[in-house]
């Protein structure tokens, strides 16, 4: 299904069927702060009743971002944890992906006893962080949700210790001609989507707040740290302890260690593969760091470079015989 057919799914529901949820993530009572994001989270949604203007610009406000993105014609693609710079729509089917935002999507929304929002300081709390709000658009036996996520600068709850407050919420009394705290509890909700997901797809508009909403950021590192082990646990690589390190001190280097987890090449890497990635390295400027006939990382412009071999980061192009440095691409079988 295509973005456009979602737009028009919308634009056949009526706008007092569009509902408003907030959802808030909190960590599980007693569970170790070093698991897995999706073992150590998780969701709740929220109903929220809406003014009948709200839910106007709710509704207009998702058809026009929806239109004006469809109006750019990007090529939709199914996701990859590093792309190229050129813009695209990304789909991500939730079959066989293990994160706790499921629930939000398979066991949350769409139920008829769903809580509703009292007041938003009951929800935002130590215990308990508004995450993302969501949006439901129904037509005939068709839910489609759109999701954005809410960062704590667009929420203001009233009652909070001022001292830890960077920022202080006002509006301009037009009696007083005064500029004047706003004490009540408010939610900025903005005329963006990050994704839209309809029939077990996520379709994926903002890239990096996707991530954030379903877990992916933190979960990043933690693949990242494994994969690393993975990498120095060969015979033909040492530097396991200064890996660790280099890893979570940089968090530039964890979706391309997952891309080069993705390609599998270092997993059948043996000594026989050594001369041929020091002569990659060499003809485009690079140093493999080699001791004693292994690869030996010591510092993080090591692990780069190794990296960049394993991960196939140097390409020619067929028809240019250009040379290209991108980790982005995926693998495709030749027709003839």
């Amino acid at each position: 299904m295509e973005l456009q057919d979602l737009c028009d799914i919308i634009a056949l529901s009526k706008v007092d069927d569009t509902r408003l949820y907030l959802i808030t993530r909190m960590r599980k009572e007693g569970v170790s702060s070093k698991l897995r994001a999706y073992e150590k989270y998780i969701f709740k949604v929220y109903q929220v009743d809406c003014e009948d203007d709200v839910r106007d610009r709710l509704y207009a406000g998702s058809k026009s971002q929806l239109e004006s993105i469809i109006a750019k014609n990007y090529e939709m693609v199914e996701y990859d944890v590093i792309s190229d710079d050129t813009n695209h729509l990304f789909t991500y089917p939730i079959e066989n992906k293990l994160f706790s935002f499921e629930d939000v999507v398979t066991n949350q929304l769409g139920k008829v006893n769903i809580p509703k929002v009292s007041k938003l300081s009951d929800i935002q709390n130590n215990a308990e962080t508004l995450w993302a709000y969501c949006v439901e658009f129904e037509h005939e036996d068709k839910r489609i949700y759109t999701f954005r996520k809410i960062s704590d600068s667009k929420v203001g709850i009233d009652g909070k210790d001022v001292s830890k407050i960077k920022w202080c919420r006002t509006f301009f009394n037009t009696k007083s001609l005064k500029l004047e705290l706003l004490t009540s509890d408010t939610i900025n909700l903005e005329k963006i989507i990050d994704c839209v997901f309809f029939d077990g797809i996520f379709y994926i508009i903002r890239k990096y707040d996707f991530e954030n909403i379903i877990g992916l950021q933190e979960e990043f590192k933690n693949q990242a740290l494994a994969i690393g082990k993975e990498i120095t646990s060969l015979d033909m690589v040492t530097g396991s302890d200064v890996v660790e390190k280099i890893i979570n001190e940089k968090s530039s280097l964890h979706r391309k260690l997952i891309k080069v987890k993705k390609m599998g090449y270092y997993e059948h890497f043996t000594a026989k593969d050594l001369p041929k990635l020091q002569k990659t390295c060499r003809k485009f400027g690079e140093k493999l760091p080699v001791k004693d006939g292994k690869i030996n990382i010591e510092t993080a412009d090591d692990l780069e470079v190794v990296l960049r071999m394993f991960g196939d980061y140097y390409k020619v192009g067929i028809n240019t015989g250009q040379s290209y440095a991108t980790f982005a691409g995926k693998v495709v079988m030749p027709q003839e």
